[in-house]
């Protein structure tokens, strides 16, 4: 499987390419078509942010590993430069990784997938753009993308996308505590990174009203026992956002060739 990076380097090339296509070969196409190709284009220069979230994501990612192991004697941990509680810097660190892995899926959404796959009423609409979990996951994603598209991303990544999206709005919303319960088994380093029965149960219950069925993929892994480690269970769902997004992008990719070599007669 390519890598999201992969992905994204691919997407640059094939709309370089498709660019140079429309200049050199697109003067017999009227020019309202060839501008509106060209917007979808130029998509292209937001390529190279994208990578560098990725990679801020993956240092994001990789803050949380042995956090628990450089506490003190007191439960403290350095961060930006002070020492403070273990408890507080897992919070922070967790919303700063959650927070940069659905930045990413949802600006890919909005720049290079959503006007490529998505009906043009969510691509236009400045408040609620495309987003990942709203149009694969969620059941008002119907009838704004292609149904193939959205049976197959649902049943294969649904599970995964609706479990690191309702963690992340668990973290940034509610800064991972609800009503007197905490996500976490304990404020201290030797609790590390285990989840609470009542933090599990909620995040349970916000996946549950997406209705997903209990056969689709992963299921089985996220279903049931609190975890004992959040960082394994963020690793298996954003390894599959990643894929989502890299298998979308692809795909609209796909289809932008082959309706430019459509128009030009090169089909």
């Amino acid at each position: 499987m390519k890598s999201l990076a992969e992905r994204l380097a691919n997407a640059k090339t094939a709309l370089d390419q498709l660019d140079r296509a429309l200049l050199e070969r697109g003067g017999g196409l009227p020019s309202e078509v060839v501008a509106e190709l060209q917007l979808l284009t130029q998509a292209r220069a937001h390529v190279a942010p994208f990578i560098g979230a990725a990679d801020a994501r993956r240092v994001a990612r990789g803050a949380l590993d042995g956090l628990e192991l450089r506490a003190d004697q007191a439960g403290l941990v350095a961060f930006s430069g002070a020492r403070v509680s273990f408890q507080h810097a897992r919070v922070l660190l967790v919303q700063a990784y959650t927070a940069t892995t659905w930045a990413l899926a949802d600006s890919m959404m909005s720049v290079l997938i959503g006007p490529l796959l998505c009906a043009r009423s969510r691509v236009s609409n400045a408040s609620s753009g495309p987003q990942l979990h709203t149009q694969f996951v969620g059941d008002g994603g119907k009838s704004e993308v292609p149904a193939a598209l959205y049976n197959s991303i649902r049943q294969r990544f649904g599970w995964s996308i609706a479990t690191s999206y309702a963690i992340r709005n668990h973290f940034l919303h509610d800064m991972g505590s609800r009503g007197g319960s905490d996500f976490f088994d304990g404020p201290t380093p030797a609790a590390g990174f285990r989840v609470s029965q009542g933090g599990w149960q909620y995040v349970e219950s916000r996946v549950g009203l997406q209705k997903l069925p209990p056969n689709y993929h992963c299921a089985g892994a996220i279903l049931g026992t609190p975890p004992d480690d959040l960082r394994e269970v963020l690793d298996l769902c954003d390894t599959d956002v990643e894929e989502a997004l890299g298998m979308l992008l692809g795909a609209a990719c796909q289809m932008l060739r082959a309706h430019v070599a459509c128009l030009l007669g090169e089909d």
